[in-house]
């Protein structure tokens, strides 16, 4: 039962983060929309193809989608904005970018950069 209502509860604040629609996100994967509803409703089991599918068009790990999550919408949105802006970096720049992240967590972790 917690899976269930992990893939529920995960599923529903990044489909709703992504701003997609129970309709169109349903298109999106190839299953019904009331099928979803009800998986979004903890109402239904999902097959593990159909949560491999979904977790492919949300851009996380099957794992992440049936982990028990602590992020709230608004901190999901933010981590989707900035892995947006990330993507649209030139390379050198994606790679300088995490050259300071890795500075930044070495510093916060008490080890040197």
């Amino acid at each position: 039962m917690e899976l269930r209502q992990n893939l529920s509860d995960n599923l529903k604040v990044l489909r709703q983060a992504r701003e997609a629609t129970l309709e169109g996100f349903s298109l999106d994967i190839g299953i019904s929309r009331s099928t979803l509803q009800e998986i979004e409703a903890g109402k239904a089991n999902a097959t593990l193809d159909t949560v491999d599918t979904i977790a492919a068009h949300l851009g996380v790990s099957p794992l992440d989608l049936l982990s028990a999550g602590t992020e709230t919408p608004q901190q999901i949105r933010t981590i989707l904005n900035t892995m947006e802006q990330f993507s649209r970096l030139t390379p050198e720049k994606q790679e300088l970018a995490i050259k300071h992240f890795q500075a930044l967590m070495a510093i916060i972790g008490g080890g040197e950069p």
